[in-house]
């Protein structure tokens, strides 16, 4: 009954069908492979998104303006205030 995400390094083609095979609500993934038109389908499903490990406050602040819900880093000194 608890909530659950994938993890997939690169979110793979068939993302929608193996969320629904274990009834996740999101996906977590590498942001430095996750792609603008991924990322908002994702979230245009209706599902969470969460991107590992950034450090960098430009990509960072790209991975935000995908749409990504939340961003895992390394160094939150470096990237704080920028939600």
């Amino acid at each position: 009954h608890l909530p659950r995400a994938i993890l997939f390094e690169a979110v793979p083609a068939d993302w929608m069908r193996q969320l629904a095979s274990v009834g996740a609500i999101g996906i977590v993934s590498d942001g430095r492979k996750l792609t603008e038109r991924i990322a908002r389908a994702i979230k245009q499903a209706g599902l969470g998104l969460a991107t590992y490990t950034e450090n960098d406050p430009e990509y960072a602040h790209r991975l935000l303006d995908y749409g990504v819900d939340s961003v895992i880093t390394d160094r939150p000194d470096l990237l704080a205030g920028l939600a």
